[in-house]
């Protein structure tokens, strides 16, 4: 592939998805990067190899410019494509709360009824020993004891 090649590549992935403006600043940039590689010696070819697939480039560019709007020559707002207004893209709502966010908050509630149930169980089981009722018996036995006195 030619450098003239990878460019026309290029611009004809980006015309119509950004504006004009920018498709020259990026085709500028391109242009300017592989004359000065070859400048520095290095062969176009090598330099194009290893910018890689124009196209992949251009969708790089265009993920970047993200969900910004622009006006054509006509006038007439335009999008990159697989936007829609409204936030919406490929028909999911990006602020709704999605089933991953669902399962880790069902994850943190189970694992707090577990923990509570084992706390009231170590508790019950004080509550359920020998040990524990003599040492109360002692305790109101010896207050009843005290009061006595």
């Amino acid at each position: 592939m030619t450098r003239k090649e990878f460019l026309d590549i290029l611009e004809s992935s980006l015309r119509g998805q950004l504006p004009p403006s920018e498709v020259e600043a990026n085709l500028r940039y391109y242009r300017e990067y592989i004359a000065g590689e070859v400048a520095k010696g290095r062969p176009e070819q090598e330099v194009l190899r290893d910018l890689g697939d124009p196209r992949l480039i251009a969708r790089s560019i265009l993920n970047a410019a993200g969900n910004r709007g622009f006006e054509d020559a006509g006038g007439e707002s335009r999008r990159p494509e697989g936007r829609a207004r409204g936030g919406r893209q490929n028909g999911r709502n990006s602020h709704i709360l999605s089933w991953k966010w669902i399962l880790i908050l069902l994850a943190v509630l189970l694992l707090a009824l577990l923990l509570v149930t084992r706390v009231m169980f170590v508790i019950l089981r004080l509550f359920l020993t020998p040990a524990f009722w003599v040492l109360i018996a002692l305790a109101f036995g010896a207050g009843y004891f005290f009061r006595r006195r």
